[in-house]
């Protein structure tokens, strides 16, 4: 039985040891990764968006040219449709 009690006491003790690695890993890698400032060095490369050039050109094509607009819809004579439109036509 003795040797149970001792390899237990000696898991604990490993278990001590990497719950302090831990606790001692973990704030340091966060200061690393987040709070460290960063370092001073050349100002970073901003680009330039590339220019837009719109061909205009299309527009001159002669199927273009031959496009008429549409004339404006008129109103309904009465200015109504029917008085409920959900309803069917032969219906009251």
């Amino acid at each position: 039985m003795a040797i149970i009690f001792l390899e237990k006491k000696q898991r604990q003790r490993y278990l001590v040891i990497a719950l302090v690695g831990i606790i001692v890993l973990v704030p340091v890698l966060v200061w690393r990764v987040f709070l460290k400032p960063p370092e001073a060095g050349p100002p970073p490369i901003i680009a330039q968006p590339p220019k837009i050039e719109i061909d205009y050109e299309i527009l001159k094509n002669p199927d273009l040219q031959e496009l008429q607009t549409l004339e404006a819809i008129e109103p309904f004579e009465n200015g109504i449709g029917r008085e409920n439109p959900f309803t069917l036509p032969n219906q009251p």
